[in-house]
């Protein structure tokens, strides 16, 4: 084949942009190498029992909102779900906390959040009025507690408090 030939392929132009394009990112954004080899941790959480109707897109949330509540860090939360083979009805889930470019301190105080319990408390104009520990049962996503009397209606909490 000559090189005049070769010019007028459109094959050989794609392939020379595309080097082009590739070196030009290469340049400018650099390589991202990953975890393996910047450096960084990843923690996996096994989940063994999950509710079908419990959103794992909201638990990852919460977790990365709890790990990341000033939003200044490099930290990531993803899930894998897949039906329990043990629990029937449930789901079996993997959370994957994956932390880029951290120091042995940055990753005991991750660890340390991942493994204690969350708090709540309910505050009214600064008091508290119930914690956690006063909820006795929690009522079964989506059921409806507004109840309607003649005008008005009444609403009730979606869990009983002891007294």
């Amino acid at each position: 084949m000559r090189t005049s030939t070769l010019a007028k392929s459109w094959r050989i132009w794609l392939l020379v942009i595309t080097i082009f394009v590739a070196s030009m990112l290469v340049i400018f954004k650099g390589i991202n190498f990953g975890i393996d080899f910047e450096g960084g941790t990843m923690f996996q959480l096994h989940l063994a029992k999950v509710p079908k109707d419990v959103s794992i897109e909201e638990i990852t949330n919460i977790i990365e909102r709890r790990l990341n509540w000033g939003g200044l860090q490099d930290i990531r939360v993803y899930a894998i779900t897949t039906p329990s083979k043990r629990y029937a009805g449930y789901n079996e889930a993997f959370i994957f906390v994956v932390v880029r470019k951290s120091n042995a301190e940055e990753t005991k105080r991750i660890e340390n959040l991942l493994r204690k319990q969350g708090k709540f408390e309910s505050l009214l104009d600064g008091n508290i009025l119930f914690t956690g520990e006063d909820i006795v049962s929690v009522d079964a996503p989506g059921y409806e507690r507004i109840i309607p009397e003649g005008e008005l209606y009444k609403w009730q909490l979606p869990f009983t408090l002891s007294s």
